[in-house]
């Protein structure tokens, strides 16, 4: 019995050991290089975000100094031009959001889908341990005596069932962390959604006002000619 059970804890052991050991060998590395990938374009995109948002600071201060100028049809368009920038660097800015969002997403799904992996690799071998536990279970304390040699050889065999079973305890602990951890990724997956739909309808609006501010600058552009023009006629 002491034999067979710490064989079969030992190939059981082997198995989690092999399995865990592919996985990181051929997928881990692969993905943990994607992984980092997507956080270079994750740290780039943000980046790019706090170098338009300083450039939308001057904007907004070129706005306001032209505000409080004189007047002018010169000082008008001026500001005008400033007003378009800003908002064109604000479409810039909300075009990087959501770049960054979707990279964000893909990160998500990633680490959704490696949890995933995990969790039926712990399935597994929960499945066999505790098909082991039950094997031996079965087994009184007498017959598990009469099928040692040795004193010795029954106390290992009672130790190999307690490891197993401790083994076993800390492997579902594993797997329900795994999947509560899973769980926060979708909840987390589908604010993301959320929130791209809301950069997407942002943009359109963003869009829309941009137009807005050319058009009316080149209103006053045509303004601003004609009375040039009536001027020269004087």
């Amino acid at each position: 019995m002491s034999k067979t059970l710490t064989t079969n804890i030992a190939g059981i052991v082997l198995s989690a050991a092999l399995v865990l050991g592919f996985a990181f060998a051929f997928a881990t590395p692969a993905k943990a290089l994607t992984v980092e990938e997507l956080q270079a374009q994750l740290q780039e995109k943000e980046s790019a975000i706090a170098t338009l948002e300083e450039e939308i600071k001057q904007y907004q201060k070129d706005i306001e100094e032209t505000a409080q100028a004189a007047s002018t049809f010169k000082t008008e368009i001026k500001r005008r031009e400033a007003i378009i920038k800003k908002l064109q660097t604000d479409i810039t800015i909300t075009k990087r959001r959501i770049e960054f969002t979707e990279i964000l997403l893909e990160k998500i799904n990633f680490d959704i889908q490696t949890k995933d992996e995990q969790i039926q690799i712990d399935k597994k071998l929960l499945a066999e341990f505790i098909r082991e536990i039950n094997e031996s279970s079965s087994q009184s304390l007498i017959e598990i005596l009469l099928a040692n040699v040795t004193l010795a050889d029954f106390f290992d065999s009672l130790h190999s069932i307690d490891t197993l079973q401790e083994v076993t305890h800390q492997k579902l602990g594993e797997l329900r962390t795994l999947k509560q951890e899973q769980e926060q990724e979708k909840e987390k997956q589908e604010l993301e959604k959320a929130n791209l739909a809301l950069l997407a309808g942002e943009l359109i609006d963003r869009n829309a006002i941009e137009k807005s501010a050319r058009d009316d600058k080149s209103y006053l552009l045509k303004i601003t000619k004609q009375r040039e023009d009536e001027y020269r006629k004087l």
